[in-house]
């Protein structure tokens, strides 16, 4: 593995150490991992590098130029997250893209987003390392946002400064999952092999269609039962999902989307057969309906969705919370749901807007904290 990974660090950069368009930046992270939860294991500093290969999107796909002619981003990581014993270090990967703008002089803004996988050296063990309730799992998704400055002391060479944030979690497939969540401050220096010179290639038109249509999918979820902490070692429910949604473009590369999502949770309906927790009607108060509203960015074949929900039917959820000490987060999580996901599309959704199979990835969430993962194949009318 770790043979293949530099054979593969090698062949990128063997294929784009001429182009104009490449650069490579080399960083130091240094931040502390937020502790969300009372029993969450003490941190000292975390310190992480990483390695980033960036090259300038200039016009090659049509979308390119409906953002500004981003990077594309990939990323590696390594490092200490400030507790050896119960935290141990993390690597990962990811990629994603960086959004820029030229400022006075030699100066230029910087925002970017990543998304990948992450691993950890020490994650949960009952007997090993039963502190560690950050993560339950050696491998996570793992997310990334930055925002800072270069300076460009010549063509070939420029500093930075960042801000930065590190999210990684198992969206509840694996608990405990606390996760880990690590704001820090960037500094780096970026090298060019040859001098930027942005040559803005000829694009296809957008289709413009701007009537409403209808997106239909199915989806099937996986998560443990039980709270973020725990209990541990349970096994993975699977969760089954159908939405419909309207949706419309405002522009060629986004559209904004709403609809209804109805579910059924085999974990709830398992807990309510064996507490024996309602007297009729278990699988029916098993399910969820959610009306869903959010935005979808279009990447070509790939696009990035974000959306947010109250739910309109939740009678477990609610009679649990009747059973709580009522606090407000626990109000609100019966009420509030939100999804992030990727889709990737058989066509071109530049050119392609409707008549269109996909296939997506998601974590879905109730006011922010993971539910559960979900997979799903669907398609635009």
């Amino acid at each position: 593995m770790k043979r293949f990974a530099s054979l593969t660090i090698l062949y990128i950069f063997f294929l784009s150490a001429t182009s104009a368009q490449v650069a490579y930046d080399f960083n130091l992270l240094v931040g502390k991992v937020v502790q969300n939860y009372p029993r969450f294991p003490e941190s000292n500093a975390a310190v992480l590098t990483r390695f980033s290969y960036n090259k300038k999107l200039a016009g090659g796909s049509p979308w390119h130029q409906y953002y500004s002619n981003p990077e594309w981003t990939v990323q590696a990581h390594f490092g200490s997250l400030g507790n050896k014993k119960e935290l141990g270090n993390i690597g990962g990967f990811s990629t994603g893209f960086r959004f820029t703008k030229d400022l006075a002089d030699k100066w230029t803004m910087g925002i970017s987003a990543t998304f990948g996988i992450a691993h950890f050296s020490q994650p949960f063990n009952e007997v090993s390392n039963p502190d560690n309730v950050a993560i339950g799992s050696s491998f996570t998704p793992l997310a990334t946002a930055d925002v800072g400055f270069f300076y460009h002391l010549n063509p070939y060479c420029s500093v930075f400064s960042l801000l930065s944030f590190i999210h990684c979690s198992d969206a509840h497939t694996h608990l405990p999952n606390l996760g880990i969540n690590l704001p820090a401050i960037s500094f780096g220096v970026r090298y060019r092999p040859v001098p930027a010179i942005l040559t803005q290639q000829k694009t296809e038109s957008a289709v413009k269609d701007k009537k409403p249509k209808l997106n239909f999918r199915l989806a099937l979820g996986l998560h443990e039962m039980g709270s973020a902490e725990g209990p541990v070692n349970g096994p993975e429910f699977p969760v089954y999902l159908a939405s419909i949604y309207i949706y419309r473009h405002y522009n060629p590369v986004s559209r904004w989307q709403m609809g209804i999502d109805a579910y059924y949770d085999s974990g709830v309906y398992s807990f309510i057969t064996s507490q024996r927790y309602y007297d009729e009607k278990e699988k029916l108060k098993s399910m969820s309906v959610i009306y869903m509203f959010g935005n979808e960015f279009i990447f070509g074949h790939f696009s990035f969705v974000t959306q947010g929900g109250i739910y309109l039917y939740h009678p477990f959820a609610h009679d649990r919370y009747e059973e709580s000490d009522g606090d407000v987060k626990g109000f609100l999580k019966q009420y509030v749901a939100g999804r992030l996901g990727f889709q990737y599309y058989l066509k071109n959704t530049f050119l392609q807007k409707h008549q269109n199979l996909f296939l997506g990835w998601y974590v879905k969430t109730n006011l922010g904290q993971a539910d559960f993962m979900e997979m799903s194949l669907g398609y635009n009318f």
